[in-house]
């Protein structure tokens, strides 16, 4: 069904590069708001981009269908959010919050490591910092031994995640501390991964 109606769906179902389908501009939406089918309407017409109310009902019913959108009954609308399977990953999570914090992009990279180690315990291979949506050109960071290199590589080895051939490794580097920025970044990334930012008391300093 979901096929079908993309064919169907007229080129002005594309924002200005071709290549973002009209479903890509909906999850973004929906990342940043749940909303209904007049919600969902009213922003892509505010980007330019108009079609009939029942075109777009239909649309967000099929990308219910193939789970890409969560549909939710709260009377007298159903509500859209973002469905489990286009549900960001940890490392996208992690970086878009680095991102937020304005540093160089060294320190981007610096960080993402105290964060990643901090999380899984382990080294953080260049792989794993490039998922998170940074470039590592530089890295100042302890160059994980063989020994660790292995540990972290067989560990991904049986979550199934494939990595480039001699992909290097690395723990944080003794003496930069990062442990009160990465707290924050992995609480914030915690929040945002299960959707839980509402439920926080945010404080002045926020």
């Amino acid at each position: 069904m979901l096929s079908t109606l993309l064919t169907k769906l007229p080129r002005e179902g594309m924002m200005s590069n071709e290549n973002t389908a009209l479903k890509d501009v909906i999850v973004e939406y929906l990342r940043k708001k749940h909303e209904s089918i007049s919600g969902v309407s009213k922003k892509l017409e505010e980007d330019g981009l108009k079609y009939n109310r029942l075109v777009i009902a239909g649309y967000l019913k099929a990308l219910a269908d193939v789970g890409l959108v969560k549909e939710t009954e709260v009377k007298p609308a159903k509500v859209y959010s973002p469905g489990q399977a286009c549900k960001k990953t940890i490392y996208e999570v992690v970086g878009d919050e680095i991102k937020k914090c304005k540093l160089g992009s060294s320190e981007e990279v610096e960080l993402a490591v105290h964060c990643l180690e901090k999380l899984f315990s382990r080294a953080i291979f260049m792989d794993e910092i490039r998922r998170c949506g940074l470039d590592p050109k530089t890295i100042d960071a302890k160059k994980a031994d063989q020994g660790e290199r292995a540990k972290a590589r067989t560990k991904l080895a049986k979550c199934k995640m494939k990595l480039p051939f001699n992909d290097p490794a690395y723990l944080p580097k003794p003496g930069q501390d990062y442990s009160e920025l990465s707290d924050v970044i992995l609480t914030q990334a915690f929040l945002q991964a299960y959707d839980a930012e509402n439920l926080r008391v945010k404080n002045k300093k926020d």
